[in-house]
């Protein structure tokens, strides 16, 4: 019968705990050159680069909202850390692919085309710049990426309390060389999430209670540690 109560305890713990994980992050966007309906862009090309900074603490960035033309591609989404004083290019090493996702029906200039979510979001620390490249893959047929000139590459063009927008490049690969042209204000829309203070619960003990050796004395169950901020 103890071991019993002993054993459901260990499982109410576990749930705790496991109700716990995530409990305060915060879903957010932040939308680049809309204006609550449509976006601005009046150009377009293969593909643009454009970096997000973390204001005052880490974000996770997990999707973007895009703006194509009609037509249907493979959208993909690259990524790495900034660089002081500049905007990166394609030149850099140290892109990786963060999704590539086939089948995107593009919704039509200036229209909102959501993509899905990232398989794992991409986090940004508190005070850094991350480079995102967000290109088709099929060149000018049947899909482009719409956008919008800058006034100068590494400037801000669009923010909240959380994030910074910076202007980057414009992307088009013609026949085995990479163009750019700069600066370019990407069009679309930034969802990500924000983490608060982490939950004040005892951890999820990784080992049952010991039986006391005689079944006439009650075993005591007494977690090790305190809670933890």
């Amino acid at each position: 019968m103890v071991n019993k109560r002993i054993r459901r305890l260990v499982t109410l713990l576990g749930v705790a705990s496991h109700c716990f994980s995530d409990v305060n992050a915060t879903e957010k966007s932040l939308a680049a050159q809309f204006d609550g309906t449509k976006f601005r862009a009046t150009i377009h090309n293969e593909g643009n680069i454009f970096e997000i900074v973390a204001k005052s603490q880490p974000i996770s960035v997990t999707r973007f909202d895009i703006n194509i033309n009609d037509g249907t591609d493979t959208i993909e989404v690259k990524s790495r850390p900034g660089v002081p004083g500049r905007v990166v290019d394609l030149d850099d090493d140290g892109w990786t692919l963060v999704n590539s996702f086939p089948g995107v029906v593009g919704q039509g200039k200036n229209n909102v085309t959501p993509l899905p979510a990232f398989d794992t979001p991409v986090v940004i620390p508190t005070g850094s710049k991350q480079a995102f490249y967000i290109t088709t893959t099929v060149g000018y047929a049947p899909v482009d990426i719409y956008y919008s000139i800058g006034s100068l590459e590494g400037r801000v063009y669009d923010s909240n309390d959380d994030l910074e927008l910076l202007e980057g490049h414009a992307v088009v690969v013609q026949n085995g060389y990479t163009v750019f042209s700069t600066p370019r204000r990407w069009n679309g829309i930034v969802h990500y999430s924000v983490s608060g203070d982490e939950p004040t619960t005892s951890p999820v003990p990784t080992t049952p209670p010991v039986e006391a050796p005689k079944p006439s004395l009650a075993p005591s169950y007494s977690p090790s540690n305190d809670p933890t901020s």
